[in-house]
């Protein structure tokens, strides 16, 4: 992942959810960069949007995603946070399949 992400260096700062594999804490970490973990929503498992932004200090490059469970992360405002603070945001998985949300399709990470 470190040589596709671009704007990440060592001592910068992506939010992560704090409920996820492993796997996407040490890719962070393995760019050198720190995870800062952001609580989910409840009903869905996924990264709290309202939980973002108070996580976000100067150090902040990216906000990173994970599509738990078959359901997708409410990308609209995290997507608008990260534009608001000049953030990347990550929400590609490598391995994906899709699914309607909004009249858009999302892509999901399958997992065995």
């Amino acid at each position: 992942m470190c040589d596709r992400v671009k704007g990440v260096s060592p001592g910068d700062e992506v939010i992560v959810p704090s409920n996820t594999y492993i796997a996407t804490w040490l890719a962070v970490s393995q760019c050198g960069a720190t995870p800062v973990p952001v609580e989910p929503v409840e009903a869905t498992f996924n990264i709290d949007p309202a939980r973002i932004e108070a996580a976000i200090t100067p150090a902040t490059r990216m906000i990173l995603t994970v599509h738990l469970y078959g359901q997708p992360a409410d990308l609209e405002p995290i997507l608008a946070i990260a534009r608001k603070h000049g953030c990347a945001c990550w929400r590609t998985p490598p391995r994906r399949t899709a699914r309607a949300t909004r009249g858009a399709t999302t892509v999901l990470m399958v997992t065995r």
